[in-house]
């Protein structure tokens, strides 16, 4: 049975109550101290409602990472107006925006997985579920050719795990660039990958010592 858009917009904000409080609490608290009663006493919202939609304080941080994964995924595949013609450049660069400025409303909860915050849960399930999501997206939307020439499995971790390194080099530095000024460099970064055709690791210096940057 379909739900109404009311509906919809409803069970959408008494998730996001339970989410925010749980973060709220997760700010002063270790996750081991943290109860349902508390999230639920935090969020204003009746004991009910909560379990209308999760088991427990695992399955609340379990679904949020599947809601997040299917987010980062909803993000990517933005469509952009078709009036218009866009660049490769393009095609990398407002994903990425759409992508970080998600991320960036939901930082908090980023912050707690790369930290480890939330023991037993971290940023690499995050990964994961967004790599299953974009595989799961991709079997049914490319062509059976592409799909053939295609390792979806490595495809898709590594299309996950580029962006989930972007989040990481982000948090790393503080959240100091804004959302645009993050595509943007990684717009920089994949396109001058693509087109530096002349560089690979046969071809370093015979005196470049790897050893040496990794001290």
């Amino acid at each position: 049975m379909s739900i109404s858009t009311r509906e919809k917009s409803n069970i959408l904000r008494t998730k996001k109550a339970f989410y925010d409080a749980f973060l709220d609490l997760m700010e002063n608290n270790s996750f081991e101290s943290i109860s349902a009663t508390s999230i639920i006493k935090k969020s204003g919202y009746s004991r009910s409602a909560f379990y209308a939609y999760f088991y427990s304080k695992y399955d609340l941080v379990e679904k949020y990472i599947i809601n997040e994964a299917g987010a980062l995924v909803e993000a990517l595949c933005t469509e952009l107006s078709s009036t218009e013609e866009y660049t490769y450049e393009d095609d990398i660069f407002y994903p990425g925006l759409f992508m970080f400025e998600h991320v960036l409303e939901n930082r908090r909860f980023y912050q707690n997985l790369i930290h480890d915050k939330i023991t037993g849960y971290n940023i690499d399930m995050l990964a994961k579920k967004f790599a299953t999501a974009t595989q799961a997206l991709l079997v049914l939307n490319y062509p059976d050719d592409i799909k053939q020439k295609l390792d979806m499995d490595l495809y898709c971790f590594i299309t996950a795990d580029s962006y989930i390194s972007f989040i990481k080099f982000w948090d790393k530095n503080n959240y100091s660039y804004t959302p645009e000024e993050l595509a943007r460099k990684m717009m920089y970064n994949f396109v001058r990958t693509k087109k530096i055709n002349g560089v690979s690791m046969k071809k370093l210096p015979p005196d470049f010592n790897l050893s040496s940057l990794l001290l």
